[in-house]
Order: C-alpha cells, then sequence, then structure tokens
C-alpha cells in the first residue's frame, strides 16, 4: 500500500475526486456502526489459524474504566478472544482463552515490568511479549510483592525467570533494570509505595513522563501501557496497525498523528472498543500484510482497499444493470450477481430503509459503491427524479419486494380483529407498490420482477379485490404488460416450503409480442426439478451446537461432509470461520422440558396439549381438540423433510422452528445424544435453508440477523429468476446457453 489514502490510488474509472471522499466516509460510519462484529471476526480468524494470540488481555489487570463498561465479575471488559468461543469459557480460575500469563493479575505495575524487561522496537510487540510476562507472573507467585521482589538477590530473580522463560536467563542488566524501575515506582509522588493499584489520578501526559522515565521505556510504550494496563481511553500509535486502519477506512495517512497517540480515532470509537480493536488489529497485522485487496483472509471483506479494488474492476458497460428496490439484505441481488448460471448483472441502486440491511447488503456486495446503497424510504426517490437519474443511467431490470406484512394472512385477522373497519387497500404499506411503479416511470427499465406474499393475490375483503390486480393495473398504465405465478421455493431446488408470488413484467416498446413474452418467462420458469431437499442436506457441516453457543463469528467448522446440495450450489466455501451461529438459550424451564423430553419430530404445541400428559406445559392458545388454531407456535421440525417457510417472526421466538437433536434423529449416536441439542434455530441455519452461502454476513443484532434473513429472497430462486430474464435483456444478448439452477441434482446422500 502506498503513502497515500486508499480512494486517491484505487484507478476507479468515472469517479470524481468528491465521489471518492464520499466513499470513504460511508465506509468509515459503516464500519464504526459495525465495529464489534469487526473485532470479532478478527479474533476469530485468528483463533482459527492458531495464530499466536497477542496479550494484553482485560483479565491481566484490576482497572477498567467506570463508563460504558459491561460488568464482568472482575470489572474488566470481557476478552474479545473468550467472545468468539463456540461455549463459553471456564474463566473461574483467572485463566483465559487468550491464555495471557498476566491473567488474574491485581496490579498493573505487573504489566510495566514486563514493558521493562522486554526488548522491542515497536508498540505492538508489547503484546506479544508472552516470555517476559510468563517471568512476571513467576516472580509474583513464587517470591511475592514488588517490594519483596525489588530486595531480592539478582541470583533468586534469574533462577525464577529460567524455569519461566523456557531456560533463557534474564541477564544481570535486565535484572538490574527491573529492580531500577520498582524503586523509581517506589519513590514516585504519584503512587504509595512499590504498587501501581491505587494510583493516583492524573492527566495523561504526566503518566506517560512518569512512565517514560523507567529504563527502557520509550513514550509510544507509555502510551501502550495506558491503554492495555491501566484501561485508559487511549490509542497508541503503531506504524503497522495504523496502516490497517488506513487499508479498513477508518481513517487516513493524514490522520495519523506522530506523537503517539491518536485523538482522531479516540473519539470516532467508544471507550470500550479502543482496547479490543487495538489489540486484534495487532494480531492480525503480525501475520498479515498491510493491504487487503488480493489477502486471503475474513478481514477482506471489511476493508475499504479491496471495496475499491473491486469497483475499480468491475465493467459496468460489459452486462446487464439491476436496480433492487426494497433491497433488504440483498437476498435477489446475490442471485442476480452471482454470475454462476446466469450473466452477473450490475447494481446499479439498491434501497431499503432497514439500516442492519442495508448494512449488510454494503459488505457482501463489495463491487456496489456506498453511495448507490440508500438507506431511506423510497417515497424520497420518487420526490427526487432527477437524483435517481443522476445515479443511474441505462438500467435493464427493476426487482424487488414491498414490504408485505399488511399482505399477510395472519397479520390481516389480527388487525381485522382489533379494528373493524381496518381496510387492507388503506394500509400505508400495501400501497407501497405505488412507489415502486412511479420509481419505473422514471428508471424505464426494460423488465421487472416483483416478489410478494401469496396475499398479495387474495382477496381483501374489500369488495374482493385483489392487491395484485392493482399492480398489473398500475404497471398497465405506464406501458408493461405483466403476470404473475404462485411459486413453491422446495420446487425450485430449496430445502423449504416458501410459497412466493413472481409478477413479471416487460415494457411494452421493448418485445414483439408483450403478451408472448410474459407466458414464455413462466413456461421457462417452470419447475423440473427432481424433488424436495431437506433440511439435513440444508444444515450438512454445520457446527452441532447446545443451547446458548455460538455468536455473531464462531473460529470453527464442522468437519462433517457436506451434502451434494450445499456442494453444488457452493453454500458452505469462502469462509474459514462460521458466521451467525448463535443459538438461543430457552431461558424457561418449561420449554428446555418440552425441546428435550416431551417434542419429537413433527410434533406441535397442539399435538402436546391434546395428546400427551404434558399438556400443562402449553400455556397459549391452540384452540380446541375439535377446531384448532395457532397450533403450530411450537412446532418441533423433521430432519428428512423440507423446512417451513423461514419467516422474519424468528426475531421474536425460534419456537416453531425447534430443531431435535441431529445425534438422536438425524444421525443416531448414543455416544453423543444431548437434549440441549434441540433447540431453535440459529441465523446461520435459517440462511442455509434460504440458500445463502455461509460466506454471505449478516450485520446487526441478533433479532436483526432473524429479520433480514425471514425477509429476504432465496439466492437461488434470484438466480433462476435472473437466468430467465437474462434472455429478454439487450445487454445480455450475448449470453448463448443458460443452465438453470434446477438442473443441480442435490441427491439425499447425507
Amino acid at each position: 500500500m502506498t503513502d497515500s489514502q486508499p480512494a486517491e490510488s484505487s484507478g476507479c474509472p468515472s469517479v470524481t475526486a468528491d465521489e471518492l471522499d464520499e466513499e470513504q466516509s460511508e465506509h468509515r460510519a459503516f464500519l464504526l456502526r459495525n465495529i464489534e462484529f469487526l473485532i470479532d471476526t478478527i479474533a476469530a480468524e485468528q483463533r482459527q489459524r492458531q495464530w499466536l494470540l497477542p496479550c494484553g488481555c482485560p483479565r491481566s489487570t484490576p482497572v477498567a474504566l467506570a463508563r460504558q463498561r459491561r460488568s464482568t465479575e472482575n470489572q474488566s471488559f470481557p476478552c474479545c478472544y473468550a467472545d468468539v468461543s463456540v461455549s463459553p469459557d471456564d474463566t473461574a480460575d483467572g485463566t483465559c482463552a487468550c491464555d495471557d500469563p498476566l491473567c488474574g493479575s491485581d496490579d498493573p505495575l505487573d504489566a510495566l515490568i514486563a514493558v521493562v524487561i522486554t526488548e522491542t522496537d515497536s508498540p505492538m510487540e508489547h503484546y506479544f511479549a508472552r516470555g517476559e510476562r510468563a517471568v512476571v507472573a513467576a516472580l509474583r507467585d513464587r517470591i511475592g510483592e514488588w517490594d519483596e521482589i525489588a530486595s531480592c538477590p539478582v541470583s533468586r530473580i534469574q533462577e525464577v525467570s529460567e524455569d519461566a522463560f523456557g531456560g533463557r536467563v534474564l541477564d544481570r542488566a535486565t535484572v538490574d533494570e527491573l529492580q531500577n524501575a520498582l524503586a523509581k515506582v517506589g519513590d514516585h509522588h504519584y503512587t504509595d509505595g512499590i504498587s501501581l493499584a491505587d494510583l493516583s489520578s492524573v492527566a495523561y501526559s504526566h503518566l506517560v513522563e512518569m512512565f517514560a522515565a523507567l529504563p527502557n521505556v520509550e513514550e509510544s510504550d507509555a502510551w501502550w501501557f495506558l491503554l492495555t494496563a491501566l484501561d485508559k481511553p487511549v490509542w497508541p500509535t503503531d506504524e503497522r496497525i495504523d496502516r490497517l486502519l488506513v487499508d479498513l477506512g477508518l481513517m487516513t495517512i493524514d490522520e495519523i498523528s506522530g506523537d503517539g497517540r491518536n485523538r482522531v480515532l479516540e473519539e470516532r470509537l467508544s471507550d470500550r472498543r479502543l482496547p479490543a480493536l487495538h489489540r486484534a488489529l495487532a494480531g492480525h497485522a503480525r501475520y498479515c500484510g498491510e493491504t487487503h485487496t488480493e489477502t486471503d483472509c475474513e478481514l477482506q471483506q471489511f476493508a475499504l482497499s479491496y471495496r475499491l479494488h473491486e469497483q475499480a474492476t468491475r465493467d459496468v458497460d460489459s452486462g446487464p444493470t439491476v436496480v433492487d428496490l426494497f433491497c433488504g439484505a440483498g437476498g435477489l441481488s446475490h442471485g442476480f450477481t452471482r454470475g454462476v448460471s446466469a450473466p452477473a448483472f450490475d447494481v446499479a441502486l439498491a434501497v431499503d430503509q432497514d439500516q442492519e440491511a442495508t448494512d449488510t447488503y454494503r459488505l457482501n456486495h463489495p463491487k456496489v459503491p456506498h453511495r448507490h446503497v440508500r438507506c431511506e424510504d423510497i417515497g424520497t426517490l420518487v420526490e427526487s427524479p432527477e437524483e435517481l437519474a443522476g445515479m443511474t443511467a441505462e438500467v435493464d431490470v427493476v426487482v424487488g419486494g414491498p414490504p408485505c406484512q399488511a399482505l399477510s394472512v395472519a397479520g390481516f385477522r389480527s388487525r381485522r380483529a382489533d379494528d373493524e373497519s381496518y381496510s387492507v387497500l388503506e394500509d400505508p404499506r400495501t400501497s407501497l407498490y405505488r412507489q415502486y411503479v412511479s420509481l419505473l416511470e422514471t428508471l424505464e427499465p426494460e423488465c421487472i420482477i416483483m416478489e410478494n406474499v401469496e396475499g398479495i393475490r387474495s382477496p381483501t375483503g374489500d369488495d374482493d379485490r385483489r392487491v395484485i390486480d392493482d399492480v398489473q393495473g398500475a404497471l398497465s398504465g405506464i406501458g408493461y404488460t405483466s403476470g404473475h405465478r404462485l411459486l413453491d421455493c422446495s420446487e425450485f431446488g430449496i430445502p423449504q416450503n416458501r410459497d412466493r408470488v413472481i409478477l413479471f413484467g416487460v415494457r411494452n416498446d421493448s418485445v414483439t409480442d408483450p403478451d408472448e413474452t410474459v407466458e414464455t418467462f413462466f413456461e421457462t420458469l417452470s419447475d423440473d426439478s427432481d424433488g424436495s431437499r431437506t433440511l439435513r442436506q440444508a444444515l450438512s457441516n454445520l457446527p452441532r451446537l447446545r443451547r446458548g453457543e455460538g455468536g455473531d463469528v464462531i473460529p470453527e467448522r464442522h468437519p462433517g461432509r457436506a451434502s451434494r446440495y450445499v456442494r453444488t450450489n457452493a453454500l458452505s466455501g469462502g469462509t474459514r470461520l462460521t458466521y451467525n451461529h448463535r443459538a438461543r438459550e430457552h431461558p424457561m424451564e418449561k420449554d428446555r422440558k418440552l425441546f428435550s423430553d416431551v417434542m419429537e419430530p413433527g410434533d406441535t404445541g397442539w399435538d402436546i396439549k391434546y395428546g400427551t400428559e404434558y399438556g400443562h406445559l402449553i400455556e397459549y392458545n391452540v384452540g380446541t381438540e375439535e377446531e384448532p388454531a395457532f397450533k403450530d407456535k411450537y412446532r418441533m421440525l423433521r430432519w428428512d423433510e423440507p423446512a417451513p417457510t423461514i419467516v422474519a417472526h424468528l426475531q421474536k421466538d425460534a419456537n416453531s422452528f425447534i430443531l431435535p437433536d441431529y445425534y438422536e434423529y438425524a444421525q443416531p449416536d448414543e455416544s453423543k445424544q444431548d437434549g440441549r441439542r434441540s433447540r431453535g434455530i440459529t441465523p446461520r441455519e435459517a440462511a442455509r435453508v434460504q440458500s445463502f452461502p455461509d460466506s454471505y454476513v449478516f450485520l446487526g443484532s441478533f433479532t436483526g440477523q432473524f429479520r433480514q434473513i425471514g425477509n429476504a429472497v432465496p439466492p437461488l430462486l434470484g438466480e433462476e429468476l435472473a437466468s430467465v430474464v437474462a434472455r429478454y435483456v439487450d445487454n445480455a444478448e450475448n449470453v448463448t446457453s443458460v443452465d438453470s439452477p434446477q438442473a443441480r441434482i442435490a441427491n439425499s446422500d447425507d
């Protein structure tokens, strides 16, 4: 990487300096919104690759800032390397997953003496002075307090150091520096004896001056000590770490400070994230290069340099273009841009008002500039057609699915029950299609695809009108011929019974016979798969979690063999980690008993209420034995069938998506059976059922991940739609053959 900010050397064609500045600014804001996920990713990769983890664990100091800290037993912020464990680490003995020798230290002076006896030219290297920290831990354990060590014979200190240092011995000069440092600490007016446990509260610059006066401690070392041992909200500068910050896009070269402390970054990051990010980046910098444009690592997708590289290599004139309205997390866009069985479409614009969803979209579509991923109500674009025209040139296809809550059968019933005057047609969410149509008038695409729930073609109760009829009427009014079909995703090689309405429309002046084009589209789209895919196929080779295990990022992949469904659709490649794989704890005892001891695959709450002696555990209304109602609010899935429709309601609970213990019902093995594996599905499992690849990362809260996945169009369905619609797009005329994803056979070989 050169000594200029990435935007200046990207080589992006036809992009102004202002646009590059905007890309950097937007990317920085995007990273800051998702900084904890970034830290977890860096930490998990280091654990997965079994790199030497950096020391500086929060458990190695008793000091913790009071503000913005999560409370733990030892009042320190949790270790980022313990946070990414599959199972909670047992740290009752003071140890941690990072294995810092100073874990459990009761005096920050321990870490300072480790700095004194470490020879290094870079403050970053103090994170890896594991041997020196082990010597300090041994001195404290075998000799005692620092006042005792200060007066201890040199030979005794050397004897202890040899045992702790793997056979090496601290030389006489180093022992002299150690004891000299202890004497200076004891004489300083900021301290009370030879300890930093009750250090006076003074300005950071005064503390740095105090520590830099000790033997073998530079000013840069002192700033590092303030961050890692005294828990001060400072960012110690280090050339290798700061160049990674530039590559990521969190700062520019011009913002790097030369005085040992970076105040710009301190202002951007919360106090509690400064030490975790600095430490994690140190671990990354030790093993990886300074740029991620061509680096095979998990951090690449977060790097601004990588985004600019991808955008520079994209040829916007070579293929068809698509605009994705109500894009959500990007399921349709992923299908249109994958380029496996269809030409890779170029995304000209993606719009959604869900911040978490658009952040997920940004991360997984690096070729799309941030300025072309808009987090806003599409109504603002309707009101600013000139701005829309400035972002998009000629658009071939517009896709999208307006939010569908008002059109769902359950949603309509519940609202009608609360308000007899309620009208679906007057619900603002129902009329979102009008904004969709307004944008079509501006964009004038050759083809359009709209996805929605089955309710869009059902009578609304208002004079038997159907929303789909209004939609098609509006499209006809602006010069489009359209048709629709109800499709079941399980018939297109997706392991899920998911009925969705697909509307396809073509601009009348773009084809000879619009009616025939629409009819041919659906005939070409018709199912030719060889049978349903199962839940077991969908979830093959994912880690088998127990309740409460997992997390946003875990450093583990299941060693088992992937099903042919997973292999042929390339769902498990592209990452060494497992993202979004956190299992709910299910804290209610009655639920744990239901899942572990009572329910069998296929059972619902109604079955338990009226077919077993455990009916008292079902505390909600399932109707009567003769007239069931909401019977599947509790439901245990079957491994050998497709999953039910993945829904956004999973953000509330997963009681209707309970996985039975894999080793009891899918692959029986008494030695591995554990009722704690009977639990709700994780976001990653839901994403697999939706046909998202494991490398597709969902950002945001745990509940937000479920919402994004449940609202998404399955990418494999999107790819099938892209492969067919490409035949009617001028820019895709060079396509000689389009192989349907339906042809990907996924035999039941698991």
